[in-house]
């Protein structure tokens, strides 16, 4: 499972190993909708400044982006095998996805 913050919005991100993204009003801790994607999520970042969801896909070796506006994926972006964390460099637009062999570096200016 993977879980992410967006502090302007006060929203909880939540990704599960079913391939659903569960998101999460902040304020009332309700589940407040849900996004079918791809199995086994395991790692998810937030751009609160673009509003992008990133989500580790293990499964399909991949990271699937997600519209936070929308909360629909517009994006997809293969990585090596066994993509799991992940972590977002703000300031330099860059997303850090740990790999079973390595880390990937994507970049996430819009």
């Amino acid at each position: 499972v993977g879980v992410g913050v967006d502090p302007i919005r006060n929203l909880i991100y939540a990704a599960d190993d079913t391939g659903t993204l569960n998101v999460i009003d902040g304020k009332t801790n309700t589940l407040i909708a849900t996004t079918a994607l791809n199995s086994e999520l395991v790692g998810l970042s937030v751009n609160p400044f673009t509003n992008r969801i990133y989500i580790s896909d293990f499964t399909q070796n991949q990271i699937d982006i997600v519209d936070g506006n929308t909360r629909q994926q517009i994006g997809r972006v293969p990585t090596n095998i066994g993509p799991s964390q992940t972590t977002i460099d703000l300031l330099h637009q860059r997303l850090f996805v740990g790999t079973n062999a390595s880390v990937s570096v994507i970049n996430t200016q819009p």
